[in-house]
């Protein structure tokens, strides 16, 4: 893509791998391709944020990190260490990783805690009690009391909803996170409050992340640097002060919502 200009900082690429390094990676869904030779890094500890239009391939990008998705060709490396091709388990052994999905994706039949530790119950021996308890200490780093523990999702506002999955997300410490689309439907002071968290608990874990967001301010905020994808391609990557002045049709058309530009007619 002419106008995709990857940032490289040299010495990082001399002396440090990078923590997530996709490159090449394609998926196609029926006869439509959702991305087409994907490929960027990440480095230790920092928050990359994937802006673009609809359709445009991001959550596809999420979840073939997070393997639920599998590429059809390409790579995906995690701390230089080929992730395609593993299985689950093999994943999970080569790294911990948590996801925040866009709509949180809760279990509506479990309660808060049995959702947050959800996973580790499923791959671990803990107890009961340990599993209350981890839930209580991640319940109180997304800024919730410790009763909410015992209520269903359906009791919860969107904002609450949103914590838990943050809570999930964050409960077997993960070295890579990946949100989608964190803020989605909330007001801009919740979006303010989550973003927020994310930052404080993403900086005390020392996590890598890569989250989706529509929200430019919200992007400007939390990420160390912008990837901007269009039609499965990304198109441009630079920081947030970049944004309003890039020089990229691509991005100056998302940003400044002209009416004119090189983004597809239905997509914005």
């Amino acid at each position: 893509m002419q106008y995709y200009q990857p940032m490289v900082d040299t010495e990082l690429s001399q002396d440090q791998t990078p923590e997530l390094a996709l490159s090449g990676v394609t998926r196609r869904f029926d006869d439509s391709f959702a991305l087409k030779k994907v490929g960027f890094s990440v480095s230790n500890g920092e928050s990359v944020v994937l802006i673009g239009p609809s359709a445009s391939g991001k959550t596809v990008t999420l979840k073939t990190i997070a393997g639920l998705f599998h590429p059809d060709s390409g790579s995906i490396q995690i701390r230089g260490h080929e992730m395609t091709g593993l299985s689950g388990r093999e994943r999970d052994e080569a790294t911990r990783m948590g996801m925040l999905f866009q709509r949180s994706a809760l279990f509506d039949s479990l309660t808060v805690w049995e959702n947050i530790t959800f996973r580790l119950r499923q791959n671990s021996r803990i107890s009961r009690d340990e599993a209350i308890e981890l839930a209580h200490a991640k319940l109180a780093a997304v800024g919730l009391r410790a009763d909410t523990a015992l209520l269903y999702p359906v009791e919860l506002s969107g904002g609450m909803q949103k914590r838990v999955g943050i809570a999930r997300a964050l409960s077997d410490e993960p070295e890579i996170l990946l949100l989608d689309e964190p803020t989605a439907g909330l007001d801009p002071i919740m979006t303010n409050v989550i973003n927020d968290l994310i930052l404080e608990n993403v900086r005390e874990l020392g996590a890598t992340v890569v989250s989706i967001t529509s929200n430019l301010d919200g992007a400007r905020h939390i990420a160390d640097r912008i990837i901007m994808m269009n039609d499965g391609e990304t198109v441009w990557e630079g920081t947030s002060e970049d944004l309003n002045d890039s020089g990229n049709p691509y991005v100056d058309h998302f940003v400044h919502k002209t009416t004119d530009g090189p983004i597809g007619v239905g997509l914005t």
